[in-house]
């Protein structure tokens, strides 16, 4: 009887783990140094796949996002829709506030993917890379759609250690 109890209970942790990482949670590995300091290549992370249906995704948090259909990226969102964005003298200005983005690139976001807006569309995110000096973001491809978000990272779990 107890046996069966213990091999009941295995049955029913694997078939929740196993519903939880499909609908939930997912594991992802950090490629690349675009993210540098916070993520460093080989860091391994949690993603909640279901915030951002209940949530909208805010500043500051960061997302892996499917660009096409062969590219994952991990981008940190500087601004979202409706947001009112500025570039004055290399410096990225958010709804008038003085954001910690500054770079000779950050005029990119105006000049080319963003020239027609400086309100950000509905459905559009920016993203930007931790480490701006080597990073493909939204400088090159423009707007993130909420669609081809995958999900919010919550936790690394391994941190590569180089």
């Amino acid at each position: 009887m107890k046996i069966k109890s213990i091999v009941f209970s295995l049955v029913f942790s694997l078939i929740f783990i196993m519903l939880l990482r499909s609908f939930f949670i997912s594991n992802y590995i950090i490629a690349g140094h675009s993210m540098e300091p916070t993520y460093h290549d080989g860091d391994r992370v949690l993603v909640n796949q279901f915030i951002d249906i209940i949530i909208e995704p805010q500043i500051d948090d960061v997302y892996f996002f499917k660009l096409n259909e062969n590219e994952t990226m991990i981008k940190r969102i500087i601004a979202t829709p409706g947001d009112y964005i500025k570039i004055s003298k290399n410096t990225l200005y958010i709804n008038g506030k003085k954001s910690r983005y500054s770079d000779a690139s950050m005029q990119l976001l105006l000049d080319d993917k963003m020239r027609k807006y400086r309100t950000v569309p509905q459905d559009c995110y920016l993203v930007l890379g931790d480490n701006i000096d080597d990073s493909t973001d939204s400088r090159t491809y423009g707007c993130i759609s909420r669609n081809q978000m995958l999900g919010k990272v919550i936790y690394t779990y391994w941190q590569n250690k180089k």
